[in-house]
């Protein structure tokens, strides 16, 4: 049996050039090997490739099963993409895993005829037994994690939550691009790593609040595979994806310094909780000292009412304090907000605008980040209760119904806005720092026009919310726009950087 595990393209409006190829499929296929069982392992994530060309220069048609990665955000493309190869190659044997997959196993069956299987919970020793069984050495019922058809009904075994997570092997680290090129998963000079899995906490709105466990790894184990990995790559930064990398908070300083003591070189980027940075400000002075560059915080809401929505367990003068401890040990905090929710009102998003501004947290590491809409899950707390407040198809980007006009008009406006310009922003940001990085004049000019594109969502949105407070009639996007010199101000950059690089090629 030829075997492919693919994480599948995103297909959304918007390509990344970059990204961190799953983990998660990179154990799963390590594990196979480990068992003797073969397999490639795709990245399409980032791809902007259509899905026959995907298909065909990958030679995909020319495997017996392939394993395929599941979002809620893409699932619908995703089943576009299986769907054309099961429509060219109706033997193939296609089984999806992933988080989407473990929230709505029966549901997903009954929607998707192409799908043959579905992985739920930890998948390295589901898949290998589902091979197993479609080799005739196991029967399907047997398999736990499988969720599959059997006259007419769908069966859903017992997944595996539980893993002595030192036993794996480490996870694959080269995959295969769209173009079938080897490509290492060390991005950007960043090694992904994962040290834990699952998170304790239950906050509504998250996949975690369906399986609220967390085990580790050992900090030997998790020492040897930088070890192995440093042998042959360079890299300046580990960022752990751990889902909460504080939930043991003296193993995860214990951790980082003897990551730090064998390679004092190596920054660290974590994800965290405000109450922890609150509750463990000894650590958080500890980490500054062993070279933790960045501490990722979900804050999503400076409301308590939102946070009580979400069961976030935290409060607006948390999240002060949390900021406030951050920044007296000086390490660079990349903020998560969630800016948009169904049920907000406009002294919700209020509460957001101001946190932000009276905090300076718009940076280049999160300009984006602030802007998003809560996109409720299938199957958590949060979706039983709140799902009506929502449309469209739970395989995809669900939409709000906001219950506030004054909000709905805010997001309405904020879309069109990132609609025209988000693109053209990220391009002329790229340029100028490449610009930047190769003049030594004009260095006010360049970076205080960066800082207005690091800044200019968020401003448009100060702007919006101001005019919607004070009753104004006239908010049309338009008139925004060109009351504000908007446009005016984005072609002038614009104009600066084509100067700057006709100077560039007359001095060539």
């Amino acid at each position: 049996m030829k075997i492919a595990i693919i994480n599948p393209p995103y297909m959304m409006e918007k390509i990344s050039k970059t990204g961190m190829p799953s983990i998660g499929q990179g154990y799963i296929s390590a594990f196979l090997e480990k068992n003797g069982i073969e397999n490639d392992l795709f990245d399409f994530s980032y791809s902007s490739a259509n899905i026959s060309e995907l298909i065909d220069n990958n030679k995909l048609l020319d495997y017996d099963i392939l394993g395929i990665a599941s979002y809620t955000i893409s699932f619908l493309k995703t089943v576009d993409f299986i769907s054309e190869i099961k429509k060219r190659k109706k033997e193939m044997v296609i089984w999806v895993g992933g988080h989407h997959a473990s929230l709505a196993p029966k549901i997903i069956l009954d929607d998707f005829k192409e799908i043959d299987y579905l992985i739920i919970g930890y998948g390295e020793n589901s898949v290998y037994e589902l091979i197993q069984a479609l080799k005739g050495i196991k029967r399907l019922e047997d398999v736990k994690g499988l969720v599959y058809r059997n006259e007419g009904k769908i069966h859903i075994n017992q997944p595996y939550f539980q893993y002595n997570l030192d036993s794996l092997p480490f996870p694959r680290r080269w995959i295969l691009n769209e173009n079938n090129q080897k490509r290492n998963t060390i991005v950007n000079d960043t090694l992904s790593i994962s040290t834990s899995r699952g998170c304790p906490y239950n906050c509504f709105y998250c996949v975690n609040s369906i399986k609220k466990s967390w085990q580790c790894r050992t900090a030997g184990n998790v020492l040897q595979e930088i070890r192995q990995i440093a042998r042959n790559n360079t890299f300046k930064e580990l960022y752990f994806v751990d889902c909460n990398f504080f939930v043991d908070v003296k193993r995860a300083i214990d951790l980082l310094e003897q990551i730090h003591q064998e390679f004092p070189d190596i920054s660290f980027n974590i994800q965290m909780r405000c109450d922890q940075v609150v509750n463990n400000e000894w650590a958080i002075a500890k980490l500054s000292n062993i070279n933790c560059r960045t501490i990722n915080i979900g804050v999503e809401s400076n409301s308590q009412n939102v946070l009580n929505r979400f069961n976030k367990l935290t409060t607006p003068e948390i999240n002060q304090k949390s900021i406030d401890i951050l920044k007296k040990y000086h390490i660079n905090t990349v903020t998560y907000f969630i800016m948009f929710e169904a049920l907000m009102n406009m002294d919700d998003l209020e509460c957001n605008i101001s946190f932000i501004e009276k905090n300076d947290l718009i940076t280049i590491y999160n300009m984006e980040n602030v802007f998003n809409t809560l996109m409720p899950f299938v199957g958590t707390p949060y979706y039983e209760k709140y799902g009506k407040y929502y449309e469209g198809s739970i395989h995809a980007l669900m939409r709000p119904i906001f219950q506030d006009e004054g909000v709905r008009k805010a997001y309405k406006f904020i879309k069109e806005f990132r609609d025209e310009f988000e693109d053209s922003l990220i391009i002329y940001l790229e340029e100028l720092i490449d610009l930047r990085r190769k003049k030594m004049h004009d260095i006010e000019q360049y970076e205080a026009f960066c800082d207005i594109l690091i800044k200019i969502n968020f401003t448009v949105l100060k702007i919006v919310s101001k005019e919607i407070r004070e009753g104004k009639k006239e908010i049309s996007y338009e008139s925004i726009i060109m009351k504000y010199g908007i446009r005016k101000l984005v072609n002038r950059i614009k104009k600066f950087i084509d100067i700057q690089k006709e100077r560039d090629r007359e001095e060539k």
